[in-house]
């Protein structure tokens, strides 16, 4: 999936999965204009923001976690620092794949 993300604006996929199975993202720039700090998480079903995978945390834009639970499952990339105050556009790519 390709797209582009705004500032304090987010962009949700859902997919919808299993509990015991393992969900893995990965999260490229494809272009900015402003430092390209653009980052994934992934919040199960239910969730008011909260995230059970946080790719701030994750040098490379990717990881994976084990499901918790069936239902629909929220992909959400965002932006965080200087692109996301000063409501730069981030151009990503995020591959995900659930096994």
């Amino acid at each position: 999936m390709n797209g582009t993300v705004s500032g304090h604006d987010y962009f949700d996929y859902l997919l919808r999965a299993r509990a015991g199975q393992t969900m893995a993202v990965k999260l490229s720039v494809t272009g900015t204009n402003g430092d390209g700090n653009a980052f994934v998480n992934i919040l199960p079903p239910g969730s008011d923001g909260v995230a059970i995978y946080n790719g701030s945390a994750s040098p490379d834009g990717s990881g994976s976690v084990k499901l918790p639970e069936d239902g629909e499952y929220r992909i959400r990339v965002y932006l965080m620092g200087n692109d996301k105050d000063a409501r730069k556009i981030v151009g990503y790519s995020l591959r995900v794949g659930i096994r």
